[in-house]
């Protein structure tokens, strides 16, 4: 008996998923016969469709290098006498990070200057100086140093923006007259347009009290035609009524009149001053016009002296040059003096020099060291950009091009950059018959930033806006890949064909099959279990929970 129970636990020790696949099945099964069914519901949960946004991407992985690390190799053997920094340190193109005993080779250079005539030694000092002068002429256009040029620069840079200001005022005046918004027209064209409104109804009102005269009169001559005929107490009553009518309207009409007179005065002062606000908006337009033409007459000044600058730094510079082949040709150099030179030449080589700006990153060198020149003893890294190589699908390559952005994640530091790519190849390299294409994917620094990081970039491939979408757990598939999903709530389920779109691993566009608001069984986390230990195999009509479903396409 113990000989077959070890059988059988070896058999399913062997089988371990397929035992547990099979145990959770016969639960199931078990649990809906006890419980009516309610342990099949838990294989789907509801899920509405909804609307949300899906950004896909392409993503890379690589190691962070930096973009420029230089190496630093003696040029010369010999012990160190003084170690300016140390390794971490910051340092720039041309600092001196240690010095190596030149004794010898200055004892030399004094032994060569001493053997040298005093003519000889002038000749020398005196083309040295001459290449000298040349040199640090040159450097300073080369490195953009020079006080001429750079205060031309400056100059055509401020009557440029002078210009260009000028050029603004003009447009925005000219924009604000031809299109009837300029501030103070407006304001006095609304206050014209008061004044006329104001005039208008004085004149109205003067009229309508004319108006109110004569119908008056015509009421005297009436009542006095009916006094006339029967001078009765009431016809003299309305005849005297109607005579104190027209005195009133009468004593009115001058202050009406006034009324007329005092208004039109208004309005006179106002089209006056309306014709002074247009007259002096078109000065103001003429002088920005003049303001244009005056800054860019001294911007065509400004340009000119800066390539009068330019030219003035040649000529110097050939000067300087001239000069120096001058003192050269005029001078009796010798051997020694040459060999003097050479001297001074190698005595900079004593000095271990940093070659590029960054960060000392290696560098173990001590007073009283030898150094050899077989063996580096420093490294500078310039941390300020680094770079990621990626390799990219022949598929991924389309939209990949130098400058498009990209985001770098970083998990070792949990943190996130922004970065771009450049240096795409422009030819494929082919493995194994699998063709692909290198990049690089360049982006700032922080102080957390190390070279060898593993870091992944994301190339965003699809971004689509408040679409129709489900759970990847909602998706289901045909044997001929066809995507379906069950449309229904509670124990009413209908299998429904859809059309889909982008997907982010986590959600997919549903373009056409679906509505916003409906309905889907998607599978649960003891139904992602199942596929899990069943090799992914567990289909959604695995576990029934309606035997009267219906299939529409």
């Amino acid at each position: 008996r113990d000989r077959y129970m070890k059988k059988i636990l070896k058999t399913l020790k062997k089988h371990w998923k397929l035992a547990t696949v099979l145990v959770v099945i016969i639960a199931i099964i078990a649990a809906s016969v006890v419980g009516g069914g309610k342990a099949a519901d838990q294989m789907y949960v509801d899920e509405k469709v909804q609307k949300r946004d899906i950004v896909t991407y392409h993503t890379f992985t690589g190691n962070i290098e930096a973009v420029d690390d230089v190496t630093i190799t003696p040029k010369v053997m010999g012990e160190v006498t003084q170690v300016y920094f140390k390794e971490g340190d910051e340092v720039k193109a041309g600092d001196v990070l240690a010095q190596i005993d030149d004794k010898t080779i200055r004892q030399n250079i004094a032994l060569k200057e001493a053997s040298l005539s005093n003519t000889e030694l002038s000749n020398y000092y005196a083309i040295r100086d001459a290449k000298k002068s040349y040199e640090d002429y040159k450097n300073s256009i080369d490195n953009g140093d020079n006080a001429t040029i750079n205060q031309a620069k400056a100059a055509l840079d401020n009557a440029k923006t002078a210009y260009d200001s000028a050029v603004s005022d003009y447009n925005r005046a000219k924009l604000e007259l031809d299109n009837n918004i300029d501030a103070s027209m407006i304001a006095a064209g609304n206050q014209l347009e008061s004044v006329k409104a104001a005039l208008e109804q004085a004149k109205k009102n003067y009229d309508d009290n004319e108006a109110d005269i004569r119908g008056c009169e015509k009421g005297v001559s009436n009542a006095e035609d009916a006094y006339d005929a029967d001078p009765s107490p009431a016809n003299a009553a309305s005849l005297a009524g109607a005579k104190a009518n027209v005195e009133m309207l009468e004593a009115k009409r001058d202050a009406l009149q006034t009324a007329v007179d005092n208004a039109q005065l208004s309005y006179d002062n106002q089209y006056k001053s309306y014709l002074s606000t247009f007259n002096t908006v078109n000065t103001n337009l003429s002088k920005y016009e003049d303001a244009v033409n005056s800054r860019h007459e001294s911007y065509l000044q400004a340009q000119q002296s800066y390539e009068s600058a330019l030219v003035a730094a040649d000529q110097t510079l050939q000067t300087y040059a001239n000069a120096a082949e001058k003192v050269e040709a005029l001078s009796n150099n010798n051997v020694a003096a040459l060999e003097l030179d050479n001297l001074y030449t190698q005595l900079e080589d004593y000095k271990i020099k940093a070659s590029i700006s960054g960060t000392l990153t290696d560098f173990n060198v001590k007073v009283g060291d030898t150094l050899s020149t077989a063996k580096a003893v420093a490294e500078v890294t310039d941390y300020s950009t680094v770079q990621v190589s990626i390799k990219i699908d022949e598929y991924d390559i389309l939209g990949v091009e130098d400058g498009v952005d990209v985001g770098i994640s970083v998990d070792a530091l949990k943190r996130d950059y922004e970065g771009k790519i450049t240096n795409v190849s422009k030819k494929a390299t082919v493995e194994k018959g699998v063709s692909y294409f290198t990049a690089d994917v360049e982006f700032r620094a922080d102080s957390y930033i190390r070279t060898g990081m593993s870091v992944e970039v994301k190339l965003k491939n699809n971004d689509v806006k408040d679409v129709l979408s489900v759970s990847m757990d909602a998706l289901y598939y045909e044997s001929d890949n066809t995507p379906y999903v069950l449309v229904g709530s509670g124990k009413s389920q209908e299998k429904k064909y859809i059309t889909t779109g982008a997907s982010d691993g986590s959600y997919v566009e549903i373009k056409d099959g679906l509505n916003e608001g409906d309905t889907v069984k998607a599978k649960s986390e003891m139904m992602n279990m199942m596929m899990n230990m069943y090799g992914g195999s567990v289909s959604a009509g695995s576990v029934s929970t309606d035997s009267g479903s219906s299939t529409s396409k």
